[in-house]
């Protein structure tokens, strides 16, 4: 059982790690412990997710019941929560930073709900603001960028690994992300 204490420590770990604090690593609980525990952040992104959904973020057309989406939602929303960090289990094997596999995994985790509060708030306000469709979309982009980076510099901190590798893990998560969601949508 995670404690009040431990999601905080999580998310202020991410946070100063958002304000590129390398030391912020020493924050984590990089234990097999920790590692699981971090995976709750996931379930802290959920009503995000969901509320993206019901703001018609994510448009589709389905032939199948509501309840039978909601149930695809769910399962491809695990999927994604844990696709990533089952590959690089095997992705810091062939960098020779084993040792760095569950302190990378507790941080990517909060960091991601940092990143889709970051996210989310953005939405909100952009949908809200008087601006053309082509400047919310060119701040939608410089939202997006800024993410990437921070991404980066996690996975950089972290894995002990130098600014190309970093990009490349990032760019790859993101790919896979984007095939998963073709997947997704593809079944819908």
């Amino acid at each position: 059982m995670i404690t009040k204490q431990e999601i905080y420590e999580g998310l202020f770990g991410a946070w100063r790690l958002l304000l590129r604090d390398r030391g912020a690593v020493a924050l984590f609980d990089d234990s097999v412990s920790g590692f699981w525990k971090s995976f709750v952040g996931a379930a802290l992104i959920f009503p995000i997710y969901a509320a993206l959904l019901l703001l018609g973020i994510a448009e589709f057309e389905s032939t199948r019941s509501l309840f039978a989406v909601i149930l695809l939602h769910i399962e491809f929303f695990i999927i994604r929560a844990v696709i990533w960090p089952l590959a690089m289990h095997y992705i810091v094997q062939a960098l020779d930073r084993d040792e760095k596999y569950c302190l990378y995994v507790v941080a990517y985790n909060w960091a991601n709900v940092v990143m889709n509060v970051i996210y989310f708030v953005a939405i909100i306000i952009l949908l809200a603001s008087p601006l053309s469709a082509v400047a919310r979309d060119a701040i939608g982009l410089v939202i997006f960028i800024a993410l990437m980076i921070y991404q980066i510099f996690v996975t950089r901190v972290t894995l002990d690994i130098h600014l190309g590798p970093a990009i490349g893990l990032v760019v790859c998560e993101f790919m896979l992300h984007k095939v998963i969601v073709g997947l997704q949508y593809g079944v819908m």
